[in-house]
């Protein structure tokens, strides 16, 4: 059956759902076509997402997040004295030393192995699946470059690992992972592909289903451990994290030129394991979170950039100091279009409540901290956006809004008109210099508004 992970509240785990809906809406409307999401935040569940007619119980094929799970398999053998990441690959082969004639492949090591700088100018994948024998194969094949200098993406590699692995466990790394990792962590059950020799593949052919994929992640993320029990040593976890390989000699996309690990990726954020065509289990130790995604796509960067753009702000539900800083303070405005003159802010344990104050008068807008608060507001001001109110009476407007830190120096509340089609974006910038702070406020115009031709609407001021 397996063990499911405890749920949390977006308040609990300090997440904006309003935001993270962004993040699903972005998704769906990308070309991929999404099979199932699980987000986790300080050890727990905030998300279990999956598209019809896919189910969490269900195993998926993970394709080349196989090859992380194989580097762990390696870690434990490691760390059971069982073997060393700088022996030598032919010391495992003893049988093929007569066929490695190649200098380069004969000083070949585990470590090489791991972080894909074998020396080989192609992956050798094609060549060892197609021969009956695929480690003979291996150590058939030329090796270019002197090992541990030249990053290329190695399938080949990686199966070799988990041959090696089964040399000196005695088992196929499925079944040596089960005690070690899959039982202790509650997973379902898995299945691993294995080659004519009855080798887990290592590189590729593994299915697990979704959740375990990120409690694996979890485990990474906690440096080893699992609800306070050391699994894996935190040195091998630290190591296999590094960028141990240049993999920006090959002209990657963003998230694939920034280092190799243990058989896992640096990303802009943390590091990751992933497989073909959208399986992810990104570690995201800036954020204490770990998400899980499976997918089909063409496209696995533009998938990243999607979350890259939608995630990190999901968790700035807070400004930190700043928001001290500003808290019941009063900025002067300079001359505006919409008459203002002062402006403040109040920051509440789960609201914004943002304050523009003209002569006598006090116009105020309430936005959610963690998701939306639905209130009233006559924010913004007619002849700037647009509110069709026509026949129904004046006054103020029901809307939701929710605020989030896109970074230290700009919030940003998401204004939503719950009796209209439109939307708002409130965009603050503080500064601060030698006077004190500064801000500016813009909300620039609506779909509607822009084809009224109405401006945005725009102020600057200092704080008092």
């Amino acid at each position: 059956m397996g063990i499911k992970l405890e749920s949390a509240a977006a308040e609990e785990a300090g997440l904006n759902r309003a935001v993270l809906d962004d993040l699903f809406r972005a998704l769906e409307r990308s070309p991929a076509e999404l099979r199932g999401l699980v987000l986790l935040r300080h050890g727990k569940v905030l998300v279990r997402r999956f598209w019809e007619p896919y189910r969490e119980d269900d195993p998926v094929w993970v394709y080349s997040l196989s090859k992380s799970f194989c580097s762990t398999a390696v870690g434990f053998a490691v760390q059971e004295g069982l073997l060393s990441l700088n022996e030598k690959l032919l010391s495992f082969f003893p049988e093929y030393e007569t066929i490695a004639s190649d200098e380069n492949c004969r000083a070949m090591t585990v470590q090489d192995l791991l972080t894909m700088r074998t020396g080989h100018e192609t992956d050798t994948t094609p060549a060892i699946i197609a021969s009956p024998n695929w480690a003979e194969a291996f150590f058939r094949l030329p090796v270019k470059y002197k090992p541990g200098t030249h990053f290329v993406y190695n399938s080949g590699a990686t199966y070799m690992l988990s041959a090696l692995t089964q040399k000196r466990c005695g088992l196929p790394i499925v079944e040596y992972l089960k005690p070690r990792l899959f039982d202790p962590l509650g997973f379902r059950a898995v299945f691993w592909d294995s080659s004519p020799q009855g080798i887990n593949t290592g590189g590729w052919g593994f299915m697990v289903t979704l959740e375990d994929i990120a409690k694996f992640g979890l485990l990474y993320l906690n440096r080893g451990t699992w609800q306070g029990r050391r699994i894996i040593g935190d040195a091998w976890v630290d190591e296999a994290a590094l960028p141990h390989a240049d993999n920006s000699i090959t002209g990657g996309s963003a998230d694939w030129s920034r280092g190799y690990g243990y058989q896992f990726w640096r990303s802009r954020y943390g590091f990751r394991g992933d497989g073909a065509f959208g399986q992810y289990c990104l570690v995201l130790p800036e954020f204490d979170a770990v998400l899980a995604l499976s997918s089909e796509t063409a496209d696995m960067q533009g998938l990243l950039d999607i979350i890259w753009t939608y995630l990190p702000p999901a968790f700035a539900v807070s400004g930190g100091e700043t928001e001290g800083r500003l808290e019941n303070r009063e900025f002067r405005l300079s001359a505006n279009g919409g008459g203002f003159n002062s402006a403040s802010l109040n920051f509440h344990p789960d609201r914004l409540i943002l304050s523009l104050g003209r002569g006598g008068e006090k116009l105020t807008l309430a936005a959610g901290r963690y998701g939306w608060l639905e209130t009233e507001t006559r924010f913004p001001l007619e002849g700037y956006s647009f509110i069709p109110v026509f026949s129904s009476p004046g006054g103020e407007k029901k809307i939701s809004a929710a605020f989030f830190w896109r970074d230290a120096e700009t919030l940003e509340i998401r204004i939503v008109y719950r009796t209209s089609p439109h939307r708002e974006l409130l965009t603050l910038k503080f500064r601060q210099n030698a006077g004190g702070y500064s801000i500016s406020i813009s909300c620039s115009p609506n779909t509607a508004a822009q084809a009224m031709g109405r401006p945005a609407l725009e102020f600057e001021g200092l704080l008092i």
